[in-house]
């Protein structure tokens, strides 16, 4: 990141070099930095005072940030149809709240992810933690933990060590 906050061509060059031949879990954040040097690059050609830009390896529609979230169950027993219900509904309206946009919901048997996209002047653990809270009104549906991310969606194997940590 450093790297690509020097805005030069050879900055930018070796960027694509660690991109070919760098350390493969460092990829995401190679490419951010490569972006955001060709966007220093492009807006130092231009003469602009600076277009600005908000990266995030998940992307963004509109004034809007997408995250990814991850909670477990707070008993982690297997939910029921009308826990699903509940937590759907939830979300949905703790995202229109807050001027959010549920994009996807996946209720697993002890856990639930959930796609969604944020406003940049809304802090997203708002968002997060009102849904939580809002399932959790009648029974404790949902751990108060989670693990959230706008890089990447991460794996599997990445969601169960998670959720064997919390």
């Amino acid at each position: 990141m450093l790297l690509a906050h020097t805005g030069k061509v050879t900055s930018a060059k070796i960027i694509k070099q660690f991109l070919e031949k760098g350390n493969p879990d460092l990829r995401d954040w190679a490419r951010l930095s490569l972006q955001e040097c060709q966007l220093l690059i492009d807006d130092i050609w231009s003469g602009d005072e600076g277009m600005g830009m908000i990266m995030s390896g998940l992307g963004g529609e509109d004034n809007r940030l997408r995250y990814f979230l991850a909670v477990r169950s707070s008993s982690n027993t297997p939910y029921t149809g009308m826990d699903r219900t509940t937590i759907t509904e939830n979300f949905v309206a703790v995202c229109r709240k807050h001027n959010s946009i549920l994009e996807d919901i996946q209720i697993q048997p002890n856990y639930v992810t959930v796609k969604v996209l944020v406003p940049v002047d809304v802090a997203v653990g708002v968002v997060i933690e009102d849904g939580i809270s809002q399932c959790n009104q009648e029974r404790k549906l949902l751990d108060e933990n989670y693990y959230l991310t706008n890089a990447k969606i991460p794996t599997e194997a990445e969601l169960q060590a998670f959720l064997k940590l919390t």
